[in-house]
């Protein structure tokens, strides 16, 4: 957990679990940092705009003018798992769930696409750990990774409506919303 998570400082503080490391390295490296090793740290890494610092006690350093990008989208949904930082008054709601979400419109240049997912309290932080977040924050290459490890932790169903199928649904229900729904 981050030590300052109520006011943003200059530099932003957190405890990560050195088995972290590799990953965290790894990932900063295909981020475009270039690494160094001063006295008593696993590792610094910097690039423009922002620069951190693993100690050997796993504590890690954030600094920076783009700081604040780096810890929304990188580190707290890869390394920390925890909103903390960016948002301290949301807690994640381990209610058991079903989501949808659909993609294409279907009525003439392809299927309409919908999958529904099932999570439970286990489920939904065993997702969170693998990284589930927004699907506007993941890469498409990063989607197809989690899709199988999503797969494998939930129930889940996926229904593709050709146009053909679609038209024909949607003569009946004379409603996008409730043919969706």
């Amino acid at each position: 957990m981050p030590s300052d998570s109520t006011d943003k400082k200059a530099c932003f503080v957190a405890q990560i679990d050195l088995s972290l490391k590799e990953k965290l390295q790894n990932d900063l490296l295909d981020q475009g940092f270039k690494l160094t090793t001063p006295p008593y740290t696993l590792f610094s890494a910097q690039k423009k705009g922002v620069s951190c610092t693993l100690y050997t006690s796993g504590k890690l350093t954030v600094q920076g003018k783009d700081k604040e990008d780096f810890i929304h989208f990188y580190l707290e949904p890869e390394i920390l798992k925890s909103l903390a930082y960016s948002h301290p008054e949301i807690e994640i709601d381990m209610t058991p769930r079903i989501g949808i979400d659909e993609a294409g419109k279907g009525d003439f240049f392809g299927p309409l696409c919908i999958a529904g997912v099932y999570g439970d309290e286990k489920m939904i932080k065993e997702l969170l750990t693998i990284g589930v977040k927004d699907s506007k924050t993941i890469s498409d290459k990063n989607i197809l990774l989690l899709k199988s490890k999503i797969q494998r932790i939930c129930p889940h169903a996926i229904v593709r409506l050709p146009p053909k199928k679609y038209n024909e649904l949607y003569s009946n229900f004379r409603n996008l919303n409730r043919l969706l729904g």
